[in-house]
């Protein structure tokens, strides 16, 4: 039984209700997170280390997944710092954004060509944006 999925403009992704992240279409930039740019026209698993995800968003070229445990994975193209991991780099495995942990995130969202993430941190109000290079969520 899957309960939440995502579509980008050429891949998909699903997370079953045992919190197993499946990704499947275009594989370019990595963004299906299998350790290749190779396509796939079924479902395959996503390796997130045990960690059992929630959520998932899909960008043009890359994806978001949001874990019960608060740690944001994220991978595909990095163009423009939009892995939020602060370089370029593309990365073809799911990769922490290690500035948002302990954040207590609480929504993922992609668009073409940014990530989108609201936190609830203790002792701090909601905020939304991807974090800078100090780890700072911009509002």
């Amino acid at each position: 039984k899957m309960v939440h999925a995502a579509a980008g403009e050429e891949h998909s992704a699903a997370v079953s209700a045992e919190g197993v992240l499946y990704t499947w279409g275009s594989g370019s930039f990595g963004k299906l997170g299998h350790g290749e740019p190779a396509d796939s026209q079924t479902p395959q698993k996503v390796v997130t280390e045990g960690k059992v995800v929630t959520q998932v968003a899909c960008g043009y070229a890359h994806s978001v997944a949001l874990c019960a445990s608060y740690d944001v994975l994220v991978w595909g193209s990095g163009f423009k710092g939009k892995l939020g991991l602060a370089d370029d780099q593309n990365r073809l495995l799911p990769t922490p954004i290690s500035s948002l942990k302990r954040k207590h995130v609480k929504l993922i969202v992609c668009g073409s060509f940014h990530t989108l993430v609201l936190t609830e941190a203790a002792g701090t109000k909601p905020s939304i944006g991807v974090p800078d290079a100090a780890g700072e969520v911009d509002v």
